[in-house]
This record gives C-alpha cells, structure tokens and sequence, in this order.
C-alpha cells in the first residue's frame, strides 16, 4: 500500500508534456530569422557576396524543431525578403539584377521548405513519442493504483508482469511471481477446467468467469476473472492480460444476507400478520402472502402499484393519516381502525418508516372484535338475564295473585268489569314480562316445527287488526318453504313487532304499504362471518321473514339503536319490542338485517337455521276442558303467603281438601302429621329454607307414587333443569287464573 502511495504522489509531481503556445512558436520562428540576418549582415563586409544563405538555413532549422512546420515556413519566408532586400544587388531593393542570383535565391527557398518539412515532422514525432510515453508511464501508475490483481502472461502462462494489487491480494512479491506459470502458483480452480478456459481464449479472444485461487498464506480466494488474449500483427497469440477481483469478503456478505433474507422472507410468509413495505413514491415493494390474501389479491396484483391508486378511499382514512405522519415525522406509528371499502374490516396497523419507504405490519382484528363483542354482549344478557329472572319470579308471584283474584272475582261476577279491566292488565304485565325474558334469551320455549309460510297466513287477520286503517298489507310468502324448529309463540311474537313497528313508521293519516315476504336463503361464509359480532350465525339454509313498508325511514344514528332495550322514537315507556325480537333470534341461531335511509322506509329481514325435518300432518285441535270440581287432597308448598292463600281458596272452591306449607321443610312435617297421603303436592320451586329443587328428589324417594305439580315465575326449561325427566307430571307457569290452575290440577290427577 505504502508503495502504491508514494507512486502516486510521483504521478502526481510530474508534470506532463505540452505544446509551446502558437505565439511563442511563430515568434521565435521571427527572432530567428532576424537574428540570422542581423549575423550575415554584420558579416557582409568580411564575406561579401559569399555564402548570404547560411544563417537563414540555421534559423529555418531552429525555428521549424521549436515551432514546427508552420514555423519553419515563416521563418523561411522572412529570411527570403531580408536577403533579397539586403544581401542581393542591387540592395536595399526587391529587384535582382544577376539571373544567377534568382537561382541561387530559389534554391534557398526549396531547401528551407524541405528543411521546414523534414526537421517539423521529426519535430512531431519526437513529441507524439514523448506523449506516449507519458501515456503509457500514467497507465502503468493506474495499473499499480488499482486494488485489483492486474497481471500479464506469455501465451503459456509464464508470468511477465504482475502489479502491486496482485501483491497484496496473494502475497508474492513481482520478483517471486516472474516467469511462473499462473495456474501452478495459484492452484487455480473453476467450473471449467483450465484447458477449456484456454480453448475459450483461442477461440473468442477473452474468458470471464470466477476462479478459485489459494493465496501464499493458505487463504481460499474466489475471484471474479476477466482474461483477454493478446495477438501480433500476424494474429498468432504472444501474450495472455488477466484481471482479477477478489469476491471472497463479498461472497461471504452475499451468502450471510442470502440467508438472512431466506430466514426472514420465511418468516414473513408465515406469520398470521400481513406485511407489506413501499418505497418513497408509495409503491409495493414487498407483500407477504397473509396481506395479499387480507385484501383479496394476489401479491403480483400488488407488487409495483401504488398504494393510492389500489385503494383511494383510503388516503383520508385513519390508515392513510397514519402512513404519511410516520414518513413526514420519520417516526412509527400505530393505530387500530376500520379498514375502508371493500375490506370492511378491522385492522391494527403499526408503520415504520425507513429511508427507502415505509415498512407495514398489520393484524386482522375483526375477529378479536366480534369475539369481545359478543362477549360483551353474553355478560350483558347475562346480567340481563338474572335480572329478568329475578323480577319474574317476583313480579310474576305478585300477578299471580292479581291475576287469580281478578279471575276468581270474575267467575263469580261474570260482568264485573273491573275484574275484567284488572286481569287484562295483568296478563299486560306478564306478557311485558315475557318480553324481558325473550330479550335476554331465557323466555319459555316450546320447539316445534314451523312452516313459517302457514304462520303468516293464519296471523293474517291477527296482523290486519294490529296496522293503522289507511295501511295495506301485501304477502308474498312462498310455498314448500323448509320448516324451522322453534317456538310458535315465540316467530308469531316476531311477526307482530315487525309488523307493528312497520305500522308506527308510516306517518299518521297517511296511506301506506307494508309488504310481508317468506323466502328460502342460502346463508354463505361469507355473510355469516359478515354478522358474526352481533349473532352466533353458521353458514346454510335458511328460511328468511321480510318486512318492509314506505315509512319515513332511519338514518344510520337511529338505526343503530333499535334494538337498544326501552330505545324508541315514539312516545316514552316502549321500545322493548324489538329488542324481544333480537333475543328470540339469537336464541334461535339466526340473524337480523335492517337496510333504512330517510325519506325510503325501512325493511327488516329475519333469517332463521331451516330444520332437516319435515313436519307432520296436524292432528285435530283438542276442544277445551269443562270447569272440573275434584274431591281429593292437594299440598300446597309456597312460601309467597297471598300466593299460597289465593291457591288455597281457589282449590277449596273447587271442592279439593288442602293442606299448606311455607317451604319445603314445612312440607315434610305437615305430610309427617297427615293421617294420610295427599294425591297432589303443588311445589313451588324457589323458597327459602329448603326450596322446590331440594324437596323434589326427597319427595320421589319417600312417597314414590305422590304426584307432583311444578310452578315457577322462571320459564319452565329453566324449572325443568332441576327435574329429572319423569319426576313431576306438570308444570304450572306464574301467574295464572283460576282457570289454568284448575285445570293443570285436574291434568296431573287423571294423568296414569
């Protein structure tokens, strides 16, 4: 290196061969000749008419080697006029009087043109030669500059030069190297063997190709070799030029970035997140295969587009503030949003910007949403539930009695209208109660198979009755429909909120049109995970209940809100209509979809998992039972005293022999102390002390033939859970009338 060093500073102090300017040649071309003239004059008188030529052909010969041709020429033609002027008779004029000197004087002028020619031609050559010099004495200094290995062979490959880089990359000195044969001092090896470089060589001129060669020291070199072979003027090969590049260092980078790139590109292609990188003009530079598949591409669709220009509603998004704040500040940024049309959905983005773009990582958080918000929505219904189930069981005891005392003030008065009033009322609040319990899934249910075209078309007057008079209905409901396993009650109490909250939405004194359609849907993957968040939907087939009506419509604020608990845009103290109807739906593993805009009604789509089953032909309605008086014992367990009171007297207005207890403990002392077995033991399940649930198995064990009537304020498939099958013959729901009592008892007792 030292030496590399100190030979360019040479380079560097030397400097190189220039031209003398053209003035400066054409003046001493001048000077010459007015010199030569100036000696042969002062000489005149010593010489005389003898030799007047001499001096001028010296200045010729001076001024043509300084300056050259042109020079020499000048020269030439200014010493002719000074010697014809001067020297010649008769002087100091242009004539000449002797022919012998016009000869002698033309003489002159084609010896010192001849003498301009021949010494400006050596003249430039001398220079073109000392130019070259200097040329090939630069090249020399950038073959030694150079790091690469630069040496030169014979056409058998005996070494003739060798420079300082091929030094310092092997390790031989030039004067350890000369005459060697190269192949034997670098144990070379390639792909090729040795004779077929050369067979290359001879027949194209020049080889390129890497090389592996071993350095003095041992080390293992690869080197990326260019080799030109060099002809005489005959073309017979007298020489080889090879250039050689060390790529070992390089090669080893190459293979360590190689295989980082494979290790993180393998990495990248197999992650759950999607991954993309841009560079400054916001193009793909890079997609992984979970981004592409994220938005529904492939990443050849992606790589080289513009961002922008893909997805321009996304420029203003959160995403697209985000992308440009981390390039502008050159900090990372995160943020979670809903990514916008067509992928509709959430994205955790996180950006890093670098200098040649920007870096993506992004997470599809849609799932983990719907999960938290169904979870959200299970504790909700939860807490709604025990609620319900809480003001159930004690509402429902409250009308209980309400109901039953209204009922038995009316079976003895039947006009009394206020017994009338108050049991319509009542059967008001049980049924708001329901609704409560429907909204929190809880509600009683009695699966059957529905043909939910058949529902509607028996609801029809029903439905007329419940819509304003200047309001039509329309039906398309189709046939051979395939049936839904659920409750009737519970699709008939759909129906009617649908359709009543259709009639509300059609202004007053207006006509109107509210269209009722049944259909068979395919519920696809993709529309199933569409409703995901809000239901537990399952792609298949699907029965599907379309309301619409020409109403003034809902903007998206209200929309969202309907089936909120208590939400309406009527008048206060309703509103729970609908949110009944989202909690018989979610029971039922269906969905819901509402499409509204101002000014262009609304339409509600109800879709319901079809059953497999086909139902079965109906049997003949049962006609209702005639009022029945029994004669035998009846246990009364209920810790509610105006509950147990009132069922007391209705049974022994009827004719039954009661015994009563507050709870279950007191039930087995009181059947302990009877003279005999009841035929029937109305069982409350909640009470204090030892409740419903705790008697039961205590009962069947002791007093296995004991018929047993269940009542409840909770729905009867909650009750049931505590009876195992068979353990009780009835189930008496709170609250009831008369009527329902009697006959559930009269039921269980002719019950085998």
């Amino acid at each position: 290196m030292n030496a590399r060093i100190s030979q360019a500073r040479r380079w560097q102090g030397r400097s190189p061969v220039l031209a003398p300017a053209a003035g400066l040649r054409y003046g001493v071309a001048a000077v010459a000749a007015l010199a030569a003239l100036g000696v042969r004059w002062a000489l005149d008188p010593v010489l005389g008419a003898h030799s007047p030529y001499l001096p001028s052909a010296l200045a010729v010969i001076v001024a043509a080697w300084f300056g050259g041709r042109g020079p020499g020429f000048a020269s030439t033609a200014l010493s002719t006029l000074g010697i014809q002027f001067l020297l010649i008779e008769p002087r100091y004029s242009f004539a000449i009087a002797h022919r012998e000197a016009v000869a002698g004087l033309a003489l002159f002028v084609v010896v010192a043109s001849l003498i301009s020619v021949l010494v400006g031609g050596l003249r430039a050559s001398q220079l073109a030669s000392t130019r070259a010099e200097e040329a090939l004495w630069r090249k020399a200094q950038l073959v030694n500059l150079s790091h690469d290995a630069i040496i030169t062979a014979d056409s058998s490959r005996r070494i003739t030069g060798w420079n300082l880089g091929a030094e310092e990359m092997y390790g031989w000195t030039e004067a350890e190297a000369m005459g060697k044969s190269i192949h034997d001092l670098l144990y070379t090896g390639a792909g090729v063997s040795t004779a077929g470089i050369d067979e290359i060589l001879n027949r194209e001129g020049r080889w390129d190709g890497e090389l592996n060669h071993v350095a003095r020291d041992g080390r293992r070199l690869l080197v990326e070799s260019r080799q030109k072979l060099v002809r005489d003027d005959a073309n017979q090969p007298v020489g080889i030029l090879e250039i050689n590049r060390d790529l070992t260092e390089r090669k080893r980078a190459e293979a360590q970035l190689a295989a980082e790139y494979r290790k993180n590109t393998a990495i990248l292609e197999s992650i759950s997140d999607g991954f993309n990188t841009f560079d400054r003009e916001w193009r793909y530079t890079y997609v992984n295969p979970t981004a592409a598949k994220m938005v529904g591409k492939t990443p050849e669709e992606l790589l080289g587009r513009v961002v922008w220009e893909l997805w321009p509603q996304a420029a203003d998004s959160p995403f697209g503030v985000a992308y440009r704040r981390a390039v502008a500040e050159n900090i990372p940024v995160q943020v979670e949003a809903f990514y916008p049309e067509p992928l509709n959905r959430w994205f955790e983005v996180r950006c890093y910007p670098s200098p040649e773009g920007l870096s993506l990582f992004f997470t599809d958080t849609t799932e983990r949403r719907h999960t938290e918000e169904r979870l959200r929505q299970t504790q909700k219904l939860e807490s709604i539930g025990l609620l319900a189930g809480g003001v159930a069981h004690d509402f429902n005891n409250i009308l209980t009695v309400i109901m039953g005392s209204a009922s038995s003030g009316l079976a003895e008065c039947v006009s009394c209208e206020h017994c009338k009033a108050i049991l319509s009322a009542s059967e008001r609040a049980a049924y708001l109660t329901r609704q409560l319990l429907a909204y929190a899934g809880k509600g009683h249910t009695v699966t059957r198979l529905i043909d939910l075209t058949d529902l509607v078309s028996r609801s029809k007057e029903l439905l007329s009755a419940s819509v304003p008079k200047r309001v039509s209905l329309g039906f398309s409901l189709s046939k051979d429909l395939p049936c839904l396993e659920a409750d009737p009650s519970q699709i008939e109490q759909v129906l009617m909120n649908l359709v009543i909250n259709a009639g509300e939405a059609i202004p007053p004194r207006s006509d109107g049109l509210i269209e009722i359609a049944t259909r068979s849907f395919e519920v696809t993957p993709e529309i199933a995970h569409r409703h995901s968040q809000a239901y537990d939907v399952a792609a298949g087939n699907y029965v599907c209940l379309e309301v619409r009506d020409d109403g003034d419509g809902m903007d998206e604020a209200t929309a969202s809100h309907i089936f909120d608990p208590f939400f309406t845009t009527k008048f206060t103290g309703r509103g729970l209509g609908l949110a009944a109807l989202q909690g018989i739906v979610r029971t039922a593993k269906g969905f819901v979809e509402v499409g509204s805009s101002p000014g262009c009604g609304t339409t509600f789509r109800v879709f319901l998992p079809a059953s497999g089953k086909k139902r079965p032909p109906e049997s003949a309605r049962s006609t209702p039972r005639q009022q029945v008086r029994g004669d035998s014992t009846i246990l009364v367990v209920e810790d509610e005293e105006m509950v147990r009171k009132l069922a007391c007297a209705i049974l022994r207005r009827n004719g039954y022999n009661v015994l009563e207890a507050q709870d279950g403990k007191d039930a087995l002392r009181v059947l302990a102390d009877s003279p005999s077995l009841p035929s029937l033991v109305l069982l409350d399940l909640a009470m204090p002390v030892m409740g419903g649930d705790e008697l039961l198995p205590i009962l069947k064990a002791k007093f296995p033939s004991l018929k047993i009537v269940m009542s409840s304020g909770y729905p009867e498939d909650e009750a049931r859970k505590v009876a195992p099958d068979g353990s009780i013959a009835s189930f008496l729901q709170k609250p009831y009338t008369e009527a329902a009592l009697t006959e559930k008892i009269a039921q269980a007792l002719e019950a085998r």
